[in-house]
């Protein structure tokens, strides 16, 4: 089986193969306009080439900040939300905005509970398409407290 490592490893490597990919038909008409520039005489065959590798490496120079573009989306479907806690971003009342890592869901409140408050913590009980069904996150003193 193989290591997140590994794995996180693998999917840097297919970005920039993607990124590669999608920088060739610049990289081929870069080398058309080099071609038709030195044929009419505008450009000399070395000013050509110096304009490809200019090109070149100014897609590899820029593929560092770009990269994050390319790596492959995290892919799981919204029900592997359920459990996960997060912040409300505006008060459910019954309906909202929360904030489940860096990304900003829509939000209901599980029927028959209160408003939550924005702000509040709010843990994930069910998804119902898009929507995340929350209710208020019990604090950590409340958990054990019971135990």
């Amino acid at each position: 089986m193989a290591t997140m490592h590994e794995i996180a490893s693998a999917d840097r490597r297919r970005a920039f193969r993607r990124y590669l990919a999608l920088q060739i038909p610049g990289w081929a008409l870069v080398s058309i306009a080099g071609f038709v520039l030195e044929k009419g005489s505008y450009l000399p065959r070395r000013g050509a080439l110096a304009l490809l590798a200019f090109w070149v490496f100014k897609d590899l120079l820029l593929y560092p900040w770009l990269r994050s573009a390319y790596l492959p989306a995290d892919g799981r479907p919204a029900s592997r939300l359920i459990g996960a806690r997060g912040l409300a971003e505006q008060e459910l009342a019954p309906e909202g905005l929360v904030r489940i890592g860096r990304e900003l869901w829509s939000a209901s409140i599980v029927a028959g509970a209160s408003n939550v408050p924005c702000g509040s913590r709010v843990e994930v009980k069910k998804v119902r398409g898009l929507k995340l069904i929350v209710e208020l996150a019990k604090v950590a003193s409340e958990d054990s407290a019971g135990g």
